[in-house]
């Protein structure tokens, strides 16, 4: 698993539809969720409410990434998306 924060010259593609994200609770429930709904999960990832993962679907593999900057998440949707 790598931080999203930590993709080099390949931004993670936070607007991506075929990004599935998983939200954690610090009690243990996982939840799936859909860009849709993202908004309130990133500002609980960043009041660390919430561990918020992506899975950043490849052509051979598929990668886990832990979303470590959800101000930037918000920002690169709400710019890409409306």
């Amino acid at each position: 698993m790598r931080k999203a924060s930590k993709t080099g010259n390949m931004q993670f593609p936070y607007a991506d539809p075929t990004v599935c994200y998983i939200g954690v609770t610090p009690t243990g429930t996982v939840e799936q969720i859909k860009l849709a709904d993202i908004g309130p999960y990133l500002q609980q990832a960043d009041a660390g409410e919430l561990k918020l993962y992506g899975v950043w679907p490849g052509k051979n593999r598929s990668d886990l990434f832990e979303i470590d900057e959800p101000k930037v998440a918000y920002e690169v949707i709400r710019r890409e998306l409306g």
